[in-house]
């Protein structure tokens, strides 16, 4: 796992293979904000819908603060 930070990321976002941005926050927490064309997986689907991820390509994975985030990657 690597943090990348907001610079880095919206650099990263700009090039010809951008990342996924996988938000695993609730539904209702991605419906108030979100970063566009990212995808939502919340963190309690993960388990039954990681398979459905693309492998070809990096992932970002991020929540409110962190802490989730962090327990999918892990």
């Amino acid at each position: 796992m690597q943090s990348v930070d907001v610079r880095r990321l919206s650099v990263w976002l700009q090039e010809s293979a951008p990342p996924l941005l996988l938000d695993v926050r609730e539904d209702w927490e991605y419906a108030i904000a979100h970063l566009p064309g990212s995808t939502l997986m919340p963190m309690g689907e993960v388990p039954a819908r990681h398979d459905t991820l693309p492998r070809d390509r990096p992932l970002v994975v991020y929540c409110h603060h962190g802490m989730r985030s962090a327990q999918v990657v892990a």
